[in-house]
């Protein structure tokens, strides 16, 4: 089962596409809502509009460059379980990251070292 059918979630919604959306009109296209024959696409619900044409940042940590990474869980997922899988993964990781780069965790909101 691919991650996007796995859970049923009135707040977290995945979009499958056959490429990248170019155009307002192909998102306003997203059928959102499918009952009984008829169907509610997203433009009919929403204003649909393109945002920047870049997100590129620069991203600074303890005045270094930095590259963000942020994670988000599903809401039915385990914070400190999730905490700890990304702390050991990185650990992991670590061991093939070129000389000179080190990762750290700027911002853990279960309030506990990811080791506890």
């Amino acid at each position: 089962m691919s991650s996007h059918q796995r859970v049923k979630n009135p707040y977290v919604y995945s979009v499958v596409s056959e490429g990248r959306f170019k155009d307002p009109k192909q998102f306003g296209e997203i059928l959102i809502k499918s009952e009984d024959g008829s169907v509610v696409k997203l433009k009919e619900v929403a204003t649909v509009e393109l945002g920047a044409a870049s997100y590129a940042s620069d991203a600074m940590l303890n005045g270094k460059p930095a590259v963000p990474l942020l994670l988000f869980l599903q809401n039915d997922a385990n914070a400190l379980a999730t905490a700890q899988a990304v702390a050991a993964k990185l650990e992991e990781l670590k061991k093939t990251y070129p000389v000179g780069l080190e990762h750290t965790i700027a911002y853990n909101p279960t309030g506990l070292s990811p080791s506890q």
